[in-house]
């Protein structure tokens, strides 16, 4: 096996820690029974290239996780050779995803149980969520079934969520 000076920084590991070492020994314990999969499937005939975000654990326990394209290297025969990896320090992404995800879900929250009625109006004047008490006191299409109800308008180009009640 050889590894790059980055791979090293992203493992937090010397050249020395990851050569001889099974990449497995290092992801996280959640993570190992589908990626051993994930290798094996990689290993057979049938796959030719495995792109997966996968958790590692550095040697002082932090978390790092990494974007890994790898592939199965053949012989004439189709035997196995070796893998190949590029592997991509996503752990920042992931946080940002996360935190969006948070905040999203904290004002959804905020948004259908506010004591008042609100409205989340677009750039282009377009109504693009409206909370449920505003639904409930206020619009005739709160009385309708679910399946009844109009599809909620295009939020324009605000990028903004598009549901009604």
């Amino acid at each position: 096996m050889r590894v790059n000076p980055a791979l090293c920084e992203i493992f937090g590991r010397d050249e020395e820690g990851l050569v001889g070492i099974a990449p497995l020994e290092f992801v996280h314990v959640d993570e190992a029974r589908r990626i051993g999969r994930s290798f094996s499937d990689l290993a057979s005939e049938d796959v030719t290239v495995m792109a997966e975000e996968i958790l590692f654990v550095t040697p002082d326990g932090n978390p790092v996780w990494v974007k890994a394209l790898s592939s199965t290297v053949r012989d004439d025969d189709g035997e196995a050779l070796y893998y190949i990896a590029y592997v991509q320090d996503i752990t920042a992404q992931r946080a940002i995803r996360e935190q969006e995800r948070a905040a999203t879900e904290r004002f959804e929250t905020a948004f259908d149980a506010a004591p008042i009625g609100m409205a989340l109006v677009g750039l282009k004047i377009v109504v693009a969520m409206i909370s449920r008490k505003t639904t409930k006191r206020t619009l005739p299409e709160a009385d309708k079934d679910e399946e009844d109800r109009e599809p909620a308008p295009d939020a324009g180009d605000a990028g903004l969520p598009r549901r009604i009640g």
